[in-house]
């Protein structure tokens, strides 16, 4: 087998032991095997974008410290032309990899986030050549828009997440109602991640790119949406932490690692942070279905652009709902996550702009015990520690909610606790014994 080949196989094993297409002893059997014969391994790669990424960037760092201290005494055209020169030495090296290493995944992420990088630069340098705006604006938009097409050229990833990063930088830099821009910056990578997530093989950067989506997705959602609305604070943010949570079962199958399951684990810990904020009896304003059509600060365009987001996602929650009953099948606690953003709005009836409803607090802790419930039988019944973890965890944060907040003596609470606390070692101890008992 060639160098390539092989690479691909080390790529693909992952996937196949996540998929059961092959147990993972017969995937090591096989990395044994060619292990030998190939030092292009997928950590190997990262390991050298990552050194080689860094090295440029403290070369570049050292060249501008060392332009800038001597900045004011250049005249204005020698200025013009040191700043087009970091976007001049980025598309060399682009031309280089395009022409030359084509074929090697290194080289063509290094060359598109050095690019990228090297354009900033200049538009930086630029910018301060001519006293133009200095806004986060002015320096971002052209930025992002100029680097749209290095996530496609070379399918580089590494640049899809500096956009990503520089797209929810923009969002929490600017005013409203521009921060509604951030759905269309998110549209234009849209393509690379839907390729990328689909796509055999390459799992790290699919599970890198699917934790830089949830992290952008989340700091844009707050900026850009009204946070005055149940509409989308409350039945908004349920709908895209349940669509993460049933997604995660479609685009990575069940493992016993979650770090191999982002949307999962993104999903679940939103669904937790809620659930503790409802618990508590958070205050949350009543649904005002007239100011989806735009108020002050938010214009009829970006009112409607923001709408046709949750119509999206409440689409994307019926069809992965309709997927799950039909192909995959609804355990209880995806059943439970799937009525999620439904509890949610009946919090939001229950509460109706007052603090500390009673039967607002009543359902978010039922809610919170039932999945806490049924990850805690999920994980008994098969053995898995982090189900059963998971579990635990819900019921004893629901548990800490109540210690602070219902007028129980100390001693009653720290009983409480205390039996908790043995219930959560013994489950663990329990599952630890099956399990061995099975290996």
């Amino acid at each position: 087998m060639s160098k390539r080949e092989i690479r691909w196989l080390f790529q693909q094993l992952p996937e196949w032991v996540e998929e059961g297409l092959l147990s993972e002893a017969q995937a090591d059997t096989l990395r044994k095997r060619y292990a030998p014969d190939t030092q292009d391994s997928t950590g190997l790669q990262l390991g050298v974008i990552a050194i080689g990424i860094v090295g440029a960037l403290l070369i570049g760092g050292g060249i501008v410290s060392i332009i800038a201290y001597n900045w004011e005494y250049l005249s204005r055209d020698w200025q013009t032309a040191i700043s087009f020169l970091p976007v001049i030495l980025g598309l060399v090296l682009y031309g280089y990899v395009f022409f030359k290493k084509r074929d090697s995944l290194v080289w063509k992420e290094s060359g598109s986030a050095l690019l990228m990088v090297f354009l900033g630069a200049t538009i930086s340098l630029v910018s301060e050549t001519y006293h133009l705006s200095g806004t986060a604006d002015a320096f971002l938009k052209p930025w992002l828009l100029l680097s749209i097409p290095l996530l496609y050229l070379f399918n580089s990833s590494l640049s899809a997440i500096i956009y990503l990063i520089g797209a929810t930088a923009w969002a929490l830099q600017v005013a409203r109602p521009e921060t509604v821009g951030f759905w269309a910056f998110l549209a234009m990578a849209i393509p690379h991640l839907a390729y990328n997530f689909y796509r055999a093989g390459e799992w790290i950067r699919k599970h890198l790119l699917a934790w830089a989506f949830m992290v952008s997705w989340a700091f844009g959602w707050f900026a850009s949406t009204d946070s005055g609305l149940s509409e989308y604070i409350m039945v908004g943010t349920g709908l895209w932490l349940s669509v993460f949570c049933l997604l995660s079962a479609v685009l990575f199958p069940p493992g016993r690692n979650l770090v191999r399951q982002p949307f999962l684990v993104f999903g679940l810990a939103g669904v937790f942070i809620m659930l503790i904020i409802c618990a508590y009896g958070a205050r949350v304003p009543g649904f005002n279905f007239d100011r989806l059509w735009g108020t002050l600060e938010y214009p009829l365009w970006a009112a409607l652009t923001n709408f046709a987001v949750l119509a999206l996602l409440a689409l994307a929650w019926i069809i992965l709902g309709w997927t799950h009953w039909k192909s995959i099948g609804f355990s209880l606690e995806s059943g439970l996550l799937f009525g999620f953003p439904l509890m949610l709005a009946l919090y939001a009836v229950f509460s109706n702009g007052q603090e500390k409803d009673l039967p607002a607090i009543i359902l978010a802790n039922l809610y919170g015990l039932a999945i806490g419930v049924a990850y805690l039988r999920e994980g008994i019944r098969s053995n898995s520690l982090p189900d059963l973890n998971i579990g635990m965890l819900f019921i004893l944060a629901l548990a800490v909610t109540r210690f602070f907040d219902a007028d129980w003596s100390l001693i009653v609470k720290g009983v409480a606790f205390i039996l908790l606390g043995i219930a959560f070692l013994l489950a663990n101890l329990y599952i630890a014994k099956r399990r061995i008992s099975n290996a």
